[in-house]
C-alpha cells in the first residue's frame, strides 16, 4: 500500500518537519491514476496584463518587495504582500528545487513583448514652491513632499516636526530656516538627465 500526502511547504514525509506541512489524504495500489474529466486540467488561458508588455524576468540579485512584478514564459507575476514577499527573494515564479514559486508570487496575466520605456523624467513633474501649493498639499498621506524652486528640488525631511514646518512659509526652502524642514536635493538639469534626486534624498519616488 502506498500512501498519499498534499503537502504544503515541501518537506518530505516523515521528515522532521513532514507532521506539520503534510496532510495524508488515504492510500492508492500500484495502478496509475486517471483523475476525472472534470478535474484534468483544460489549459486555462490567462488574461492579458492591463499593461500588454512583460515586466523583466525575475533576477536573483534584485531585492523584490509586495506589489513588485516579473515575468516568466510570457507570464506575469506579482509579488504578494506581507510575511510573503520573503519567498518573492528566494524563489522564482516557476519554482526551484522542489518550491513552489506561489509562495511568492501570484499569478496575473499573459503578456508579449516588452513594456514601453517611461517617459523621460522632467521637472514639470515635480510641482512649484508656491502659497497654492502649501495649502493644496496632502501632507498627511505623503508628508515627504518634493518641490522645485527656480530649478533646484527640495524634499520636505523626515523628523516628526517637519510636515508642520514644510507646510509654513516662514520654513520656505531658500529662506534662512528653510534648512530646518527641507532637503536639497538636486539641481532640475541632474534630475532630468539620471532620474535620480540625488543622494541627499535616497529612495524617492519621481
Amino acid at each position: 500500500m502506498t500512501r498519499i500526502f498534499q503537502p504544503g511547504v515541501p518537506y518530505p514525509p516523515y521528515g522532521a518537519l513532514w507532521i506539520q506541512d503534510f496532510t495524508e489524504l488515504g492510500s492508492c495500489t500500484s495502478d496509475p491514476f486517471t483523475p476525472p474529466a472534470s478535474d484534468v486540467p483544460q489549459g486555462d488561458v490567462l488574461p492579458p496584463w492591463e499593461f500588454g508588455g512583460c515586466p523583466d524576468a525575475w533576477d536573483d540579485s534584485v531585492t523584490y518587495i509586495g506589489g513588485d512584478y516579473v515575468s516568466s514564459s510570457s507570464t506575469v507575476y506579482k509579488c504578494k504582500n506581507g510575511p510573503d514577499e520573503q519567498f518573492c527573494n528566494l524563489i522564482p515564479p516557476e519554482g526551484l528545487n522542489g518550491h513552489s514559486g506561489s509562495l511568492g508570487w501570484e499569478t496575473i496575466g499573459s503578456c508579449t513583448g516588452t513594456l514601453d520605456p517611461l517617459p523621460a523624467p522632467t521637472c514639470g513633474d515635480i510641482p512649484t514652491y508656491t502659497e497654492d501649493f502649501l495649502t493644496n498639499a496632502n501632507w498627511e498621506s505623503e508628508p515627504q513632499q518634493v518641490v522645485n524652486v527656480d530649478g533646484t528640488i527640495y524634499r520636505c525631511q523626515t523628523f516628526f516636526a517637519a510636515t508642520a514646518w514644510c507646510s509654513n512659509s516662514q520654513y520656505d526652502p531658500t529662506g534662512m530656516a528653510g534648512y530646518l524642514a527641507w532637503d536639497t536635493c538636486t539641481s532640475c538639469a541632474s534630475y532630468e538627465a539620471t532620474g535620480s534626486l540625488g543622494s541627499n534624498c535616497p529612495d524617492v519616488a519621481s
